[in-house]
């Protein structure tokens, strides 16, 4: 392994985490007031509660996966020939010939750099990497990397060829 490779790991806004509580919340609360309106409405109950059920589910789910990105981050290596990504203990490695080019896209809630690949690699069609890849566009997008690690990461790569 080389010495000199540079590290990127994914990392969650606080601002988006707050603004995705804040919604999930609220959005649990309108559930929660549904199951408990079920309690006066006998006609009606099974369809107030399950709804309320669904609201909270639907509120929370999204903070939920935010606080699991954050518990186990994807870190980004790269070497002077090609760079590994890892998330918990699956590692996956792709030399810089098999990269066209790297992009920075900013979405309204997340940061997102994307690989597009000239070929499909095997290993993107396993787990925990399958929903980082999109075979429509032979890309792997990943979330929550900062726009310097982006920098860092493109000067990598153009030093590379």
């Amino acid at each position: 392994m080389e010495s000199n490779a540079l590290f990127f790991y994914t990392g969650i806004d606080p601002k988006l985490k707050k603004r995705t509580l804040f919604y999930g919340s609220s959005l649990g609360a309108l559930g929660a007031l549904s199951m408990v309106n079920a309690l006066f409405y006998p006609n009606a109950s099974l369809t107030l509660f399950l709804s309320g059920i669904g609201a909270v589910a639907l509120g929370l789910i999204p903070y939920k996966r935010l606080c699991r990105f954050e518990n186990a981050p994807v870190m980004l290596r790269c070497f002077s020939s090609y760079l590994t990504l890892r998330r918990g203990k699956s590692e996956l490695s792709l030399n810089y010939k098999h990269i066209r080019s790297v992009h920075y896209h900013t979405k309204s809630r997340s940061l997102i750099l994307r690989l597009p690949f000239s070929l499909t690699p095997g290993p993107l069609k396993k787990m925990p990497w399958k929903a980082f890849f999109s075979k429509k566009n032979l890309e792997v997008k990943l979330p929550h990397f900062s726009k310097e690690s982006y920098i860092n990461l493109l000067e990598a790569f153009k030093e590379s060829q």
